[in-house]
């Protein structure tokens, strides 16, 4: 099974002061065991990047991919395609960002998209099963 993880649970994995983090660090810890893969975008990467301007996260974000095995999934033509369907699908009520996390979730063959994000736990992609976090690892 694939598991795609959003951007803010990405954040959750490196901050330990963050009532998310023993959830975000289950997934590692159930990845680890075999019990599923994790993926992510490269957009994903980006958008956490984006939080340390000075670069002292970088390190972070780009160890956790590497060491733990996250397949990063890039946002090509492909997943282009993907966002204008889900686009069409789900109206205006998703932000473009979320959207492009969704068609990188579809295009890398994910089973489950993993966030902490409300209205994006509301949208319906056909195949793939969108969750909270919490839900995730205690169910």
């Amino acid at each position: 099974m694939i598991v795609y993880i959003d951007s803010n649970i990405l954040i959750y994995m490196t901050q330990p002061q963050s009532k998310f983090f023993e959830p975000a660090a289950e997934l590692l810890i159930n990845s680890s065991r075999g019990d599923y893969l994790l993926a992510t975008s490269s957009f994903g990467l980006a958008e956490c990047l984006a939080l340390s301007p000075d670069n002292v996260l970088s390190f972070d974000f780009e160890r956790l991919l590497s060491r733990h095995s996250i397949q990063e999934i890039p946002f090509g033509h492909e997943s282009a395609l993907e966002f204008a369907q889900i686009r069409v699908e789900n109206g205006k009520s998703l932000r473009a960002p979320d959207i492009i996390h969704l068609a990188c979730a579809k295009i890398g063959r994910a089973d489950c998209f993993v966030t902490n994000d409300q209205a994006l736990c509301k949208a319906k992609v056909q195949g793939l099963k969108i969750v909270p976090l919490t839900s995730f690892v205690s169910g």
